[in-house]
């Protein structure tokens, strides 16, 4: 009997298994669920910057970019792949010109299309990181999906308000407890631990003020650099603080062991949808101090504590009981494992597309 097929309509999932390049969230859950369709049986493919191999039983294609054109070589590469590959299922993440190229062609071999939303951004229609002409296509294409998983209950709202009569599920970001792991200096060790790329609307600087007020703690900042200026800024600003280490552009595999030594994780964002750092936090027992809790998590559950401004989070680490601490790794052990294992994560979306 013949496999089924499924594209992760995404690159870079190859540069995370070989760890080079910078990779985010999106990366990161679309790897674990490429693994999760494969031990499922399916074949499973995906594409590559930089060559068409085989990892970890996921066939990498060549994804061609060329600038200012790759709008009209995407228009014919789109329909070749699919009709090449003729995939049962279509798995997308995040808003973007992708799935209007995908939901165009898609038809002419009655594939399934499932849209993941990565930001609660995603279906306001007014991404402020989308040019024009790719929210327009988004929108056109977002209106006549037919399957969507979303993060948390409040995207589920914002797309009964935007795209009505559409099958949907929440399903939060899924975890592989099995997901690679690099070993780090025990000098960060206890540290509270900040991770993210670099814009505003992470609020980096927040996490700055906070090691600057808590000089008795060691603090930790990793992510890229989306804003140049920005990355910059806050680096210069960390350099001139002896108990803040401020260590950039790090491999998936070099976070998760930062995750291992941390005592807390610190989430500074504006708005979020469901983060894989928070993901990462959990699995390794480490409560998070956030300005966003999706779906109320964090508040129901006992996992970490909201804070609603600047202050509150600089006070904070003032006013933590060790008992405290202790009663909220209880309370993430026992929700992380129920809610985001893979595997049942897997049969709801099956159930979906059924």
């Amino acid at each position: 009997m013949e496999k089924r097929r499924i594209i992760i309509w995404t690159t870079n999932i190859d540069q995370l298994i070989l760890e080079k390049g910078a990779v985010g969230g999106l990366t990161v859950q679309m790897y674990f669920w490429a693994k999760t369709f494969i031990q499922n049986g399916w074949s499973c493919y995906s594409f590559s910057k930089k060559q068409k191999q085989k990892l970890e039983d996921i066939n990498f294609i060549n994804y061609f970019e060329y600038r200012y054109i790759n709008i009209i070589i995407n228009f014919f590469y789109t329909p070749y792949i699919i009709l090449k590959i003729k995939p049962n299922v279509i798995l997308l993440r995040g808003a973007g010109r992708s799935l209007f190229l995908v939901q165009l062609f898609a038809w002419l071999i009655k594939c399934k299309i499932v849209f993941f939303a990565a930001s609660d951004l995603d279906f306001t229609l007014k991404h402020p990181e989308q040019r024009l002409y790719d929210r327009i296509m988004f929108k056109w294409a977002l209106k006549r999906n037919s399957y969507f998983v979303v993060q948390n209950e409040f995207q589920q709202t914002l797309l009964d308000k935007k795209v009505l009569d559409k099958k949907s599920i929440v399903i939060p970001n899924i975890w592989l407890t099995q997901s690679m792991v690099k070993n780090v200096s025990t000098k960060y060790k206890d540290c509270i631990l900040w991770v993210g790329n670099f814009r505003e609307l992470k609020r980096p600087m927040w996490f700055i003020e906070l090691a600057s007020k808590n000089p008795d703690y060691s603090f930790v900042m990793i992510g890229s650099a989306t804003d140049r200026e920005l990355f910059k800024q806050c680096a210069e600003e960390a350099n001139k603080m002896p108990n803040l280490y401020f260590l950039g552009r790090q491999s998936f595999n070099y976070v998760n062991g930062l995750f291992k030594q941390a005592k807390f994780f610190v989430c500074t964002s504006e708005v979020e949808g469901f983060p894989n750092t928070f993901l990462q936090a959990w699995s390794n027992s480490v409560p998070v101090i956030s300005t966003v809790d999706p779906s109320n998590v964090i508040k129901m559950n006992h996992l970490g504590y909201i804070v609603n401004n600047q202050e509150e989070l600089i006070e904070f680490l003032l006013k933590r009981t060790d008992k405290e601490y202790r009663n909220l790794q209880t309370n993430i052990d026992h929700y992380f494992y129920k809610n985001h294992e893979a595997q049942s994560a897997y049969n709801k979306l099956i159930e979906l597309i059924s």
